[in-house]
């Protein structure tokens, strides 16, 4: 018969004061997150873009589609 796994127990680790380490560490991270935006809002309306082409040529092939099925029917 197979035993539980056993739950390793670990004590918290604790938090370091606010260091000059920990306060650069996090600028970098509000640098970091203030350039990811941004590119973010560049790609945005290119995406929206994109999407719109794609779906006018969904359309145009299911209605193309639909026309030739029409055809051999008859």
């Amino acid at each position: 018969m197979t035993s539980p796994r056993r739950r390793v127990l670990r004590t918290p680790r604790e938090l370091p004061a606010n260091s000059s380490q920990s306060q650069a560490t996090q600028r970098r991270a509000e640098v970091k997150l203030a350039q990811a935006r941004a590119a973010l809002q560049r790609w945005v309306p290119r995406l929206k873009r994109a999407l719109n082409a794609v779906s006018k040529h969904q359309q145009q092939v299911a209605r193309l589609e639909k026309r030739l099925a029409e055809f051999s029917r008859r």
